[in-house]
């Protein structure tokens, strides 16, 4: 009788052990995907935040380009707008005696 209960109870540790086995298996490979699932989450996670850096960097240019343009062109309608003539206190070359008389 005595082998009768070895046998059963060593049957019954395979069974328990083979459960054991094939969950921790079925765990790891979850673990595995999910890890892969989380480096491709990082990356794009990654790949988000450098592109809204790149972004507003650009926009950034832009504006400021925007900026330097309107002010080179408020500059030349600035040039362009004072006279020409052939005396050079209208250049700017030479202080006017009178502040008034640059005005006329």
């Amino acid at each position: 009788m005595p082998d009768l209960w070895f046998v059963a109870g060593l049957a019954i540790g395979v069974a328990i052990t083979g459960f054991c086995a094939v969950g921790s298996f079925d765990r790891g490979a979850d673990s595995v995907r999910r890890g892969a699932w989380s480096l491709e989450l990082a990356a794009r996670q990654r790949a988000v935040i450098l592109s809204e850096r790149r972004l507003n960097a650009l926009v950034a240019r832009r504006s400021r380009r925007h900026e330097l343009i309107h002010e080179i062109d408020r500059l030349r309608r600035a040039i362009t707008r004072r006279p020409t003539t052939g005396d050079p206190r209208h250049r700017g070359l030479v202080a006017a005696p009178n502040s008034l008389e640059g005005l006329a």
